[in-house]
């Protein structure tokens, strides 16, 4: 994408990271999502970490309600630790495509700070902002980033 946008090849390591990292945010905000089909996309070694086997969360979430938030927190620090690489990358981009691209990377920050915040919510519902956040949000990073 960085060659279709003319961002250089000095980029592209962070663009790999932001990838990374909205990817975590996807694979934890769709669990339930995903926990229907019958799927688990988080780390197996991450789940042994936590005591865990997919079986635990397809099956019965909530008689695994701690070790699930642990993960699950575990899982958002290392996207915001992706995040904060990726951000590097921001200086590379022309600014007409820094706003969608910084809203987008704002909004999946607001996710994960509301998963992190409640982690068992993943099963309640899908978590995302509404479009008036991410409306305000690229406004906002139009006429002031």
């Amino acid at each position: 994408m960085n060659r279709l946008l003319g961002v250089p090849k000095d980029a592209d390591s962070y663009a790999r990271k932001l990838g990374q990292a909205m990817q975590i945010v996807n694979f934890i905000r769709d669990i339930n999502e995903d926990r229907g089909l019958g799927r688990v996309y988080l780390p197996q070694q991450d789940l042994k970490k936590f005591g865990l086997q997919s079986e635990n969360i397809l099956n019965n979430p909530v008689q695994y309600e701690k070790e699930i938030s642990e993960l699950i927190r575990f899982e958002v620090g290392r996207y915001y630790r992706y995040q904060e690489e990726a951000k590097k990358g921001y200086e590379y981009l022309p600014h007409r495509f820094k706003v969608a691209i910084k809203t987008a990377s704002d909004m999946y920050n607001w996710t994960a700070r509301k998963i992190e915040a409640n982690p068992m919510i993943v099963f309640q519902k899908k978590v995302k902002p509404q479009k008036r956040r991410v409306l305000v949000q690229g406004l906002y990073n139009l006429f002031l980033s």
